[in-house]
């Protein structure tokens, strides 16, 4: 390996890094993509004179491609291919246990309770007032006959 590919490799290492912990959305969102990264002589020195004698390809190139040597070339081209491992996904959709409708519904319903408890120990205060004063008058009567 040369030490135009080693830094290739470290880019790609960051660039992977970089994508799957600074970019990545919330869990519920993730998408992970695996790295695989193959290397070949690129281009070949057949493919080199199809370029050389292409004029589409010419016209995009500031120097008159003629004059690059195969070297020159292959130090200033690129191709790169990107394949996916599966061409299928998995979709998690979260969706609330309650609705608003039950919400509201059971608030209501726990409200109720504590008023009916509180309208109860209300009931309840007042009949130990009201036994009380029975209990005086009764024996405020007896002393009395």
């Amino acid at each position: 390996m040369n030490g135009k590919t080693i830094e290739i490799i470290k880019f790609a290492t960051k660039f992977k890094f970089i994508i799957n912990y600074y970019l990545s959305p919330l869990e519920c969102k993730r998408i992970k993509y695996d790295l695989t990264m193959t290397f070949s002589n690129y281009p070949s020195n057949q493919y080199y004179e199809y370029l050389k004698n292409n004029s589409v390809i010419l016209k995009h190139f500031k120097n008159n491609l003629t004059s690059i040597t195969y070297d020159k070339l292959k130090s200033r081209i690129l191709a790169l291919n990107i394949y996916y491992d599966q061409l299928s996904y998995t979709k998690i959709s979260e969706y609330p246990h309650t609705e608003i409708v039950e919400l509201i519904s059971n608030i209501g319903y726990i409200f109720s309770l504590f008023l009916g408890l509180s309208l109860l120990s209300f009931c309840e205060l007042f009949q130990l007032i009201v036994n009380i004063f029975h209990e005086i008058f009764r024996k405020f009567l007896v002393e009395k006959i």
